[in-house]
Protein backbone atom coordinates (compact mmCIF):
# COMPACT_ATOMS: atom_id res chain seq x y z
CA UNK A 1 0.00 0.00 0.00
CA UNK A 2 3.10 2.15 0.49
CA UNK A 3 4.47 1.61 -2.78
CA UNK A 4 1.16 2.97 -4.22
CA UNK A 5 1.18 6.19 -2.13
CA UNK A 6 4.86 6.98 -3.68
CA UNK A 7 6.07 8.49 -0.48
CA UNK A 8 9.57 9.28 -0.65
CA UNK A 9 11.83 7.73 1.88
CA UNK A 10 12.50 11.41 3.98
CA UNK A 11 8.35 11.28 4.15
CA UNK A 12 8.12 7.33 5.69
CA UNK A 13 10.95 8.05 8.22
CA UNK A 14 9.35 11.12 9.05
CA UNK A 15 5.69 9.35 9.56
CA UNK A 16 7.05 6.78 11.62
CA UNK A 17 8.83 9.19 13.97
CA UNK A 18 5.43 11.10 14.19
CA UNK A 19 3.71 7.47 15.15
CA UNK A 20 7.10 6.52 17.71
CA UNK A 21 6.27 9.93 19.29
CA UNK A 22 2.57 9.62 19.35
CA UNK A 23 3.58 6.01 21.26
CA UNK A 24 5.16 7.73 23.53
CA UNK A 25 2.92 10.50 24.54
CA UNK A 26 -0.20 8.03 24.78
CA UNK A 27 1.72 5.04 26.27
CA UNK A 28 0.04 2.52 23.96
CA UNK A 29 1.20 1.29 20.66
CA UNK A 30 -0.32 2.24 17.55
CA UNK A 31 -2.77 -0.36 16.93
CA UNK A 32 -4.23 0.15 20.12
CA UNK A 33 -4.63 3.51 19.68
CA UNK A 34 -5.87 3.31 16.50
CA UNK A 35 -8.90 0.77 17.76
CA UNK A 36 -9.59 3.00 20.86
CA UNK A 37 -10.26 6.20 18.40
CA UNK A 38 -12.14 3.93 16.01
CA UNK A 39 -14.76 2.80 19.27
CA UNK A 40 -14.59 6.53 20.42
CA UNK A 41 -15.89 7.59 16.89
CA UNK A 42 -18.79 4.87 16.57
CA UNK A 43 -19.72 5.58 19.90
CA UNK A 44 -19.72 9.38 18.86
CA UNK A 45 -21.91 8.63 16.43
CA UNK A 46 -24.19 6.03 17.91
CA UNK A 47 -24.89 8.53 20.44
CA UNK A 48 -25.43 11.72 17.91
CA UNK A 49 -28.50 9.54 16.25
CA UNK A 50 -29.54 7.11 18.51
CA UNK A 51 -31.53 8.03 21.98
CA UNK A 52 -32.27 5.77 24.52
CA UNK A 53 -36.19 5.43 26.09
CA UNK A 54 -34.73 5.42 29.36
CA UNK A 55 -31.88 7.34 30.35
CA UNK A 56 -30.01 7.20 33.48
CA UNK A 57 -31.85 3.41 33.96
CA UNK A 58 -29.19 0.69 32.37
CA UNK A 59 -30.44 -1.79 30.39
CA UNK A 60 -29.99 -5.33 30.96
CA UNK A 61 -26.87 -5.69 28.70
CA UNK A 62 -25.47 -2.63 30.10
CA UNK A 63 -25.87 -4.74 33.45
CA UNK A 64 -24.13 -7.80 32.22
CA UNK A 65 -21.33 -5.72 30.61
CA UNK A 66 -20.75 -4.09 33.68
CA UNK A 67 -19.99 -7.77 35.56
CA UNK A 68 -18.09 -9.07 32.60
CA UNK A 69 -15.97 -6.65 31.16
CA UNK A 70 -14.95 -5.65 35.25
CA UNK A 71 -11.08 -5.38 34.82
CA UNK A 72 -11.10 -7.85 38.09
CA UNK A 73 -13.77 -10.34 37.13
CA UNK A 74 -13.80 -10.30 33.27
CA UNK A 75 -11.31 -13.01 32.44
CA UNK A 76 -12.48 -15.82 35.35
CA UNK A 77 -15.52 -15.02 34.09
CA UNK A 78 -14.96 -16.19 30.78
CA UNK A 79 -12.45 -19.01 31.98
CA UNK A 80 -15.75 -20.54 33.76
CA UNK A 81 -18.26 -19.86 31.12
CA UNK A 82 -15.32 -21.47 28.35
CA UNK A 83 -15.14 -24.43 31.16
CA UNK A 84 -19.17 -24.80 31.14
CA UNK A 85 -19.65 -25.11 27.84
CA UNK A 86 -16.80 -27.07 27.29
CA UNK A 87 -18.08 -29.82 30.05
CA UNK A 88 -21.22 -30.06 28.49
CA UNK A 89 -20.47 -30.37 25.43
CA UNK A 90 -17.71 -32.99 25.89
CA UNK A 91 -18.92 -34.88 28.78
CA UNK A 92 -22.79 -35.28 28.87
CA UNK A 93 -24.61 -34.29 25.94
CA UNK A 94 -22.03 -34.56 23.52
CA UNK A 95 -20.91 -37.95 25.00
CA UNK A 96 -24.68 -39.05 24.82
CA UNK A 97 -24.36 -37.75 20.89
CA UNK A 98 -21.13 -39.42 20.33
CA UNK A 99 -21.80 -42.71 22.37
CA UNK A 100 -25.14 -42.86 20.06
CA UNK A 101 -23.17 -42.12 16.54
CA UNK A 102 -20.33 -44.29 17.65
CA UNK A 103 -21.73 -47.13 18.95
CA UNK A 104 -25.31 -47.33 17.54
CA UNK A 105 -25.20 -45.84 13.90
CA UNK A 106 -21.34 -47.04 13.25
CA UNK A 107 -21.88 -49.85 15.36
CA UNK A 108 -25.53 -51.49 14.96
CA UNK A 109 -26.76 -49.74 11.90
CA UNK A 110 -24.46 -49.31 8.75
CA UNK A 111 -22.14 -52.31 9.40
CA UNK A 112 -25.11 -54.56 9.18
CA UNK A 113 -26.93 -52.87 6.54
CA UNK A 114 -23.65 -53.05 4.07
CA UNK A 115 -22.55 -55.92 5.41
CA UNK A 116 -25.89 -57.96 3.73
CA UNK A 117 -25.31 -56.08 1.13
CA UNK A 118 -22.20 -57.00 0.19
CA UNK A 119 -23.11 -60.57 1.18
CA UNK A 120 -25.64 -60.20 -1.36
CA UNK A 121 -23.43 -59.63 -3.99
CA UNK A 122 -20.97 -62.32 -3.27
CA UNK A 123 -18.32 -59.88 -2.29
CA UNK A 124 -14.83 -61.34 -1.71
CA UNK A 125 -13.95 -61.03 1.65
CA UNK A 126 -10.90 -59.27 1.55
CA UNK A 127 -13.15 -56.35 0.19
CA UNK A 128 -15.66 -56.96 2.45
CA UNK A 129 -13.65 -56.67 5.61
CA UNK A 130 -11.80 -53.35 3.98
CA UNK A 131 -15.30 -51.69 3.13
CA UNK A 132 -16.56 -52.69 6.86
CA UNK A 133 -13.18 -52.57 8.88
CA UNK A 134 -11.27 -49.82 6.60
CA UNK A 135 -13.85 -47.22 5.23
CA UNK A 136 -16.50 -47.73 7.68
CA UNK A 137 -15.12 -48.13 10.51
CA UNK A 138 -12.52 -45.14 9.38
CA UNK A 139 -15.16 -42.80 8.58
CA UNK A 140 -17.30 -43.73 11.70
CA UNK A 141 -14.36 -42.99 13.96
CA UNK A 142 -13.72 -39.80 12.24
CA UNK A 143 -17.39 -38.78 12.15
CA UNK A 144 -18.11 -39.92 15.57
CA UNK A 145 -16.46 -36.60 17.15
CA UNK A 146 -18.74 -34.64 14.62
CA UNK A 147 -21.74 -34.66 17.30
CA UNK A 148 -19.55 -33.34 19.92
CA UNK A 149 -18.61 -30.72 18.04
CA UNK A 150 -22.02 -29.79 17.10
CA UNK A 151 -22.86 -29.34 20.16
CA UNK A 152 -19.99 -27.01 21.70
CA UNK A 153 -20.69 -24.98 18.59
CA UNK A 154 -24.25 -24.79 19.27
CA UNK A 155 -24.36 -24.18 22.84
CA UNK A 156 -21.57 -21.49 22.05
CA UNK A 157 -24.43 -19.85 19.49
CA UNK A 158 -27.35 -20.15 22.07
CA UNK A 159 -24.95 -18.52 24.56
CA UNK A 160 -24.08 -15.65 22.69
CA UNK A 161 -26.97 -14.79 20.84
CA UNK A 162 -27.01 -11.33 20.75
CA UNK A 163 -23.35 -10.95 21.39
CA UNK A 164 -22.79 -10.24 24.95
CA UNK A 165 -19.62 -10.32 24.90
CA UNK A 166 -19.18 -7.50 22.63
CA UNK A 167 -16.39 -5.91 24.88
CA UNK A 168 -14.46 -9.23 25.03
CA UNK A 169 -12.37 -7.96 21.39
CA UNK A 170 -11.45 -4.65 23.94
CA UNK A 171 -11.39 -6.92 26.52
CA UNK A 172 -8.38 -8.96 25.17
CA UNK A 173 -6.84 -6.67 23.11
CA UNK A 174 -4.55 -5.18 25.70
CA UNK A 175 -3.46 -8.86 27.14
CA UNK A 176 -2.46 -10.12 23.81
CA UNK A 177 -0.67 -6.66 22.72
CA UNK A 178 1.37 -7.49 25.92
CA UNK A 179 1.44 -10.98 25.76
CA UNK A 180 2.80 -10.97 21.90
Amino acid sequence: MIEKLKFTPAQIAHIEQDIRSCEEEMEDDAESIITGERYEYIASVIASCYQKKKTGALSVSDRIDRIVTNRIFALPIFAVIMFLVYYISVTTVGTWATDWTNDVLFGEIIPPAVKSFLVSIHCADWLTGLILDGIIGGVGAVLGFVPQMLVLFLRWRFWNPADTWRGSRLLWTGYFAVSG
